[in-house]
């Protein structure tokens, strides 16, 4: 066998693994100050092909210009780098700067010398940075194949890990994503969207869950072979409530899966069955229009997504359980002031509408709603003498009602759990003030929590505007005098900015809750 036919018995490789093929153009660099040396490379290697696809050749005659090149092309492959072009060293000193400044590290560095005394082999390979070293009369047709075959698949190598671990951190953040929904309807459809972003195939897909279905809030019973449709995405939006007529396929993959987690990817779809800690029987499947690579990625983002469920409809349950306990605490208060009760009620209506004002979440105005609906709870505990006195209160009856405060504060103080802590926030620090003159701690501008500045400005304005005990109320103009005189004494200036910019839908809001 004569040297070509050698050289070609080597470029008959084994097939190339699936998972590699075409994901890159591979691209290399020439650098050498002798023009005979790019000319004789690409005579060696004009024909070659590597993944199927022909190799493309750059070309760089000083170390200066080779390393202005790869600062505006990171996507090299190879770079045949001459050890002495403008200085002696510049080969090395370029190596310093691809490794160092440009941190190019994916880039596999084969150093080239005609002169391999003055920079011996053995040195150069343990101080710098490089993947292979060559001095240019061993170059030989064959051996600057290998040599350029191996550096070729490094780099290939190399890229698959990179794309596997910027792939891991896909859905590590997918995953993530699905912690900013506050309805279990809007983490499904999240759900399916970070699905389709991760796997980029998605022509259609629906999430259902079997024996109990969650709908607005609503927890329903199965109906025999009947399931219920949570979220569609692509044509599969067509399906909504309760469906027995799924596609042939998705039918057949539910009576298969006998265990309760399983997970499917095919060339065609994605099934899988999860069996939540509540004993919810949760089905996906997504259609896709072509086979799709990552298989342990998406199973790693359909295991997360699982958990994520399981854990949000366990938070759902206890905030439910919480918002019992406050309207309890409400039909208490209704009982000892009926007006407090619907003072309680509009405050924290208006207390909702300036958070969603403000760009908070849809979650944490919720419960800010709830916690203000209880500022004044710790009044239970105020004789009734003092609650209904028509006349002023002295200052020792004054010094009574402010323990209404640290009352309430004492009543939620004893979990941690976010409508707890934002209640005890809000009991606690509703009568401080923006300029730090209020009670019962003295709290100054944002050290006093923003739930508590919300239901501030809330329930001054509401206990303004309508009728007490001792006084008549004051006009909607005359209440946001007040309010603007005392922006930065009394009140956060940012959201008395937003109450006078959405006044009118909150006059209207709190009017449709007055008695």
């Amino acid at each position: 066998m004569n040297q070509n036919d050698d050289l070609m018995a080597f470029l008959v490789e084994d097939e190339i693994e699936e998972p590699y093929k075409n994901l890159y153009n591979y691209q290399i660099l020439i650098a050498d100050d002798d023009q005979s040396i790019h000319e004789a490379t690409l005579l060696a290697l004009s024909h070659m092909k590597f993944d199927g696809y022909p190799v493309v050749f750059h070309h760089t005659y000083t170390a200066k210009e080779t390393i202005d090149f790869l600062r505006t092309h990171d996507d090299i492959a190879v770079l045949f780098l001459d050890v002495v072009m403008e200085s002696e060293d510049a080969g090395l000193q370029a190596v310093h700067i691809i490794r160092h400044e440009l941190k190019n590290t994916q880039l596999r560095i084969v150093l080239r010398t005609g002169q391999p005394g003055q920079a011996p082999e053995l040195d150069v390979i343990t101080k710098y940075d490089i993947n292979d070293y060559k001095t240019k009369v061993e170059l030989t047709l064959k051996k600057l194949y290998t040599t350029t075959y191996a550096a070729l698949r490094s780099y290939r190598d190399i890229k698959v890990i990179e794309r596997q671990k910027q792939g891991y951190k896909k859905v590590i953040d997918a995953s993530s994503n699905l912690y900013q929904y506050d309805s279990l309807i809007k983490l499904l459809e999240g759900m399916l969207i970070q699905l389709g972003a991760l796997t980029c195939y998605p022509t259609g897909a629906v999430m259902m869950i079997e024996n109990l279905c969650i709908q607005d809030g609503m927890i329903l019973t199965e109906t025999e072979m009947i399931y219920d449709v949570l979220a569609t995405t692509g044509r599969f939006m067509a399906y909504s409530g309760q469906v027995k007529d799924l596609p042939e396929v998705m039918t057949s993959c539910i009576k298969n899966a006998k265990e309760a987690e399983v997970i499917v990817i095919s060339e065609k779809y994605i099934f899988a069955k999860h069996t939540s800690k509540l004993n919810h029987i949760n089905y996906f499947y997504m259609e896709t229009d072509q086979p799709l690579k990552n298989d342990e990625l998406l199973k790693v983002f359909l295991s997360n997504a699982a958990l994520i469920i399981d854990n949000f409809l366990i938070n759902e349950i206890a905030l439910e359980q919480q918002k019992n306990l406050i309207m309890k605490m409400g039909q208490i208060m209704e009982g000892k002031d009926l007006s407090t009760y619907f003072h309680m009620n509009r405050v924290s209506k208006i207390a909702k509408k300036l958070a969603e004002a403000i760009g908070i979440s849809p979650y944490t105005a919720g419960i800010i709603e709830i916690g203000t609906s209880l500022h004044d709870v710790g009044k239970v505990i105020i004789p009734d003498y003092i609650l209904n006195k028509p006349d002023p209160l002295t200052e020792e009856e004054f010094s009574v009602m402010k323990s209404h405060c640290e009352a309430g504060f004492q009543l939620f103080s004893v979990s941690n759990t976010d409508v707890m802590k934002m209640t005890s926030d809000i009991t606690l620090c509703h009568h401080e003030r923006f300029d730090g003159l209020g009670y019962p701690r003295g709290l100054k501008g944002k050290e006093i929590p923003l739930g508590a500045r919300i239901a501030t400005l809330a329930d001054v304005f509401d206990a303004l505007s309508h009728d007490r005990i001792y006084r008549k109320a004051w006009t909607f103009s005359e209440t946001l005098t007040y309010i603007q005189n005392n922006s930065g004494k009394i009140f956060d200036p940012e959201l008395v900015r937003i109450l006078i910019d959405h006044q009118d839908e909150i006059r209207t809001l709190a009017q449709s809750y007055d008695l």
